[in-house]
């Protein structure tokens, strides 16, 4: 395409860009560069050093893939401002949201499916620790027995290599603010120990963990993919006991399925929950990509906001452009939404024209680059599950490493949540249980009598009034401190999203 925009002598016949497709809001992607730009800062890494001969044009970032490619830095201008090169004004367009799509983890197992690697601990949403985005830093040893996986962390284990995106990509900065650089870890950095970012072992990243194991850069989700060519290997293909971090896709998966590869659940969430899976293996070309693999709504983890790790895909479009083609970029995006549950179920759509599907999530938004923070306006409720969610042309500001908002107007069968209770026993109440996150109780006393599983025990629910967060079981449930899961066969329905939403709350 490169080749054909502005070959003209005269200008006319000219091809122009009129549509960008991202993986990131506008205001995250110029943060994304601004901060590969900045001054290296070894302490917090708010600054990663590839600085170039001016202030605009950076350093390259090379990958150790062997393939030659490399991604340079280079600032630009948001919607109606200047551009930081030619000082031209910056044509205003809009950000059109088309779905979500998951990042996952996939790791290449040498051949044979162990349950001690299929499972990454994040910590996201705790006080921590944070192993995995310990073993991505590269201060812990990259290898199976890493307290990522759940392992004792004592350097015994199978040396790993780790493929590592770059700063600019959309794919790291996902990873990189849902996982490595979140809340009560936000100076932890995929980019710790790159000291030097013009020479080797740093640009390319080469780098040892201790005692074994390996961190490389790879420039594109082909190259984390890789090739097992021979004299061409590298990648998740090329390189046995590997592990890295891809959107994911049916194309992509397809590559890399096979007893020799596993997807990673984080912290228990699986991903795909592709029903009939086994092993965790990647579907391939005999698995139908469209939604009807789910039986039922696509991506169900992704939808009811328990896993972590995703982010809007998104076409900008020139507002010159918008409603004046009807085959027009605005147009394409609608039209991937409305068909993707029956073709290529790549990612949720934010909202199909008929109302059939929607998402029902969001990420909260926050000031970035400048630019406030909005969560954009209420989706009507679709027609799959009831949901609804906050987006559209009005959002603002950055969401990459958002927290995570909803679900939203859907109706679940069973109240589900995490308590903590007594063991003592409180005179003609019985012992008192303590609602501690997810959905609450329902206040009154059509709860009582009925049957609530704690920690996977089943207690029956004392004949007391319940309030929203206390209600008192039969029998001794023992004495937990520390927050235990909880169930009870009781629907809930979740409010509607409505706006302004949840503004500049981070992961």
């Amino acid at each position: 395409m490169y080749n054909a925009i502005g070959t003209s002598s005269s200008g006319t016949g000219d091809a122009y860009i009129n549509v960008a497709l991202t993986d990131l809001r506008p205001e995250d992607a110029l943060f994304a560069t601004t901060r590969a730009l900045a001054k290296l800062n070894k302490t917090n890494w708010s600054g990663l050093g590839y600085i170039g001969p001016n202030a605009t044009i950076g350093a390259p970032i090379y990958t150790a893939q062997g393939t030659g490619t490399q991604a340079t830095p280079v600032k630009f201008g948001l919607s109606g401002q200047s551009d930081p090169i030619t000082g031209i004004t910056v044509p205003s367009y809009t950000t059109i949201p088309v779905g979500a799509g998951q990042v996952i983890f996939v790791l290449n197992n040498g051949g044979t499916f162990s349950s001690s690697t299929a499972n990454l601990i994040t910590g996201v949403g705790t006080k921590g620790p944070f192993p995995l985005a310990h073993l991505f830093d590269g201060t812990t040893t990259a290898d199976t027995d890493n307290a990522a996986f759940g392992g004792p962390g004592d350097g015994a284990g199978t040396p790993l290599t780790l493929f590592l995106r770059e700063p600019l990509s959309g794919t790291e900065n996902v990873a990189e603010f849902t996982l490595f650089r979140t809340t009560g870890n936000t100076d932890d950095s995929q980019e710790v120990g790159v000291i030097n970012p013009y020479n080797s072992p740093y640009n390319p990243l080469n780098l040892p963990t201790p005692v074994h194991g390996v961190r490389q850069r790879a420039l594109s989700t082909s190259e984390v993919v890789g090739s097992n060519k021979s004299g061409a290997a590298y990648g998740l293909l090329g390189t046995p006991n590997s592990l890295g971090y891809i959107f994911f896709s049916f194309a992509n998966a397809s590559k890399l399925s096979g007893a020799g590869f596993n997807y990673l659940t984080l912290d228990g969430v699986d991903p795909l929950a592709i029903p009939g899976t086994t092993n965790q293996a990647l579907p391939n070309g005999t698995v139908t990509d469209a939604a009807s693999v789910w039986g039922g709504p696509s991506f169900p983890n992704l939808r009811n906001g328990t896993y972590k790790a995703w982010s809007f895909l998104r076409y900008l479009v020139p507002n010159s452009l918008i409603g004046v083609d009807p085959y027009g970029p605005d147009v394409l995006a609608q039209s991937a939404q409305d068909i993707v549950d029956t073709t290529v179920s790549d990612f949720v759509p934010f909202y199909t024209s008929d109302g059939s599907d929607g998402l029902d999530v969001y990420r909260s938004h926050f000031t970035q680059s400048g630019v406030a923070g909005n969560n954009g306006a209420a989706t009507a409720a679709n027609s799959l599950d009831g949901g609804n969610t906050l987006g559209g042309s009005s959002e603002a500001g950055g969401d990459v490493g958002g927290a995570i908002q909803g679900p939203f107007g859907v109706t679940v069968p069973n109240s589900t949540g995490t308590v903590t209770t007594s063991g003592t026993l409180t005179k003609n109440k019985g012992y008192k249980v303590t609602w501690k996150s997810g959905i609450q109780f329902t206040a009154g006393t059509s709860w009582e009598g009925g049957s609530i599983t704690i920690n996977g025990t089943d207690y029956t629910i004392a004949n007391v009034a319940l309030t929203s967060k206390i209600l008192y079981v039969t029998t001794d449930p023992g004495a937990n401190t520390t927050a235990v899961g909880y169930s009870a066969a009781f629907p809930y329905t979740y409010p509607s999203a409505t706006p302004p939403g949840v503004l500049n709350k981070k992961q």
